[in-house]
């Protein structure tokens, strides 16, 4: 019985990690996010040490091989959230709206419908303004969304406050 729940515990974290490292395609991470998920990855690796153990006595090359298959996934997981960039934190100096533009490589035109949605109007303003479309304006800020992993107005907004403007 034991086994079955330590079974069903190896599968669920090993699920669980492997869809937040799969699904939630995340590029920037906070400092103490990423140190979480790697943390994360390195227990829903770890969790194979104990089986492993309890068969020393009877190594064969099956269970050597699956052994090294759970440690290099664990090693390999743990790469990808050490590669992710991470956000500048909220107690750093004032950076200038240019490294924020370079940072998330924005565009010429995305950097004058940022500033536009950091003064807070609305797409068709910012439509009239610039001599474009409103669907032209909502195409430029989902990919503003995109590059800088925000998913509104709001958050963009709230985040640009760190950034001189």
């Amino acid at each position: 019985m034991i086994y079955q729940l330590y079974a069903l515990f190896v599968f669920l974290t090993t699920a669980f990690t492997a869809i937040l490292l799969l699904f939630s395609e995340v590029t920037y991470l906070e400092r103490r996010h990423k140190y979480i998920l790697i943390l994360l990855v390195f227990l829903s690796g770890a969790i194979h040490i104990p089986v492993f153990i309890g068969q020393l006595n009877n190594l064969t090359f099956e269970i050597v091989f699956i052994f090294l298959f759970f440690l290099i996934n664990t090693f390999t997981g743990a790469y990808y959230v050490y590669t992710l960039k991470t956000i500048p934190e909220e107690d750093v100096i004032v950076i200038s709206f240019d490294l924020f533009i370079q940072q998330y490589g924005i565009t010429a035109r995305e950097s004058e419908i940022v500033q536009e949605i950091y003064k807070g109007k609305t797409n068709q303003e910012i439509a009239d303004k610039l001599f474009v479309t409103v669907q032209t304006i909502k195409d430029h800020t989902s990919r503003i969304y995109l590059k800088t992993n925000m998913k509104n107005r709001a958050q963009l907004t709230s985040f640009l406050r760190r950034y001189e403007q």
